[in-house]
């Protein structure tokens, strides 16, 4: 749990924050991988396909 706390310093002053609750810090969470996934993945396959020394039908770099 020291880890954890050392990692997050937000989670050592955990009591200062009595809105923050573990079931909504969790929910938060979830909704922030949930929201954030996507993205992130569309902007990897953006820069896998963006990636090209030759255009072709499915590949091409930006603004070509």
């Amino acid at each position: 749990m020291s880890a954890v706390v050392a990692a997050f310093p937000l989670a050592a002053g955990a009591d200062e924050l009595p809105w923050l609750r573990p079931v909504e810090a969790i929910r938060t969470a979830v909704d922030g991988y949930i929201f954030g996934y996507p993205l992130v993945t569309f902007d990897i396959v953006r820069k896998q396909q963006a990636n090209v020394a030759k255009p072709d039908a499915e590949h091409a770099r930006w603004g070509s």
